[in-house]
């Protein structure tokens, strides 16, 4: 059984969301979704648009994703200690303190976890530079 795990904030979902998880979700027999919670996205973004349960909702409203943790590296991490993914996948444009934190929480949990970067959507455009 091949384990997938990516995540987000997931405001506003949009065609480059369902893309990214339709496309992971096919290569895999689990897709587990980490919900970043209300505090870091607010830390990251500045705003924010919905609820973290609002938007656990609507990513489980879509039936593509096996689960879906509020979790983050402030919380532990602890989906990822609990189920030890096989592939993590990130977004084209996650190159952030999150992503270098996950990376060494990966190693330094000796998680056998492979990292997978999707490609570009829609040449790059993303949601936040049309807000």
């Amino acid at each position: 059984m091949i384990r997938a795990f990516t995540w987000g904030t997931f405001n506003h979902i949009h065609d480059g969301h369902r893309i990214l998880l339709n496309k992971i979700k096919t290569n895999c027999d689990q897709l587990h979704i980490i919900l970043l919670p209300n505090k870091e996205v607010f830390e990251n973004k500045r705003i924010i648009v919905q609820s973290e349960t609002s938007r656990r909702e609507i990513l489980l409203k879509l039936r593509i994703s096996d689960f879906v943790h509020i979790d983050s590296y402030n919380m532990g991490l602890k989906s990822l200690l609990k189920y030890n993914p096989d592939i993590f996948v990130v977004g084209y444009d996650q190159n952030t303190v999150w992503e270098k934190r996950l990376f060494s929480f990966i190693k330094m949990n000796k998680l056998k976890t492979k990292i997978i970067k999707f490609g570009k959507f829609a040449d790059g455009i993303h949601s936040c530079k049309l807000r």
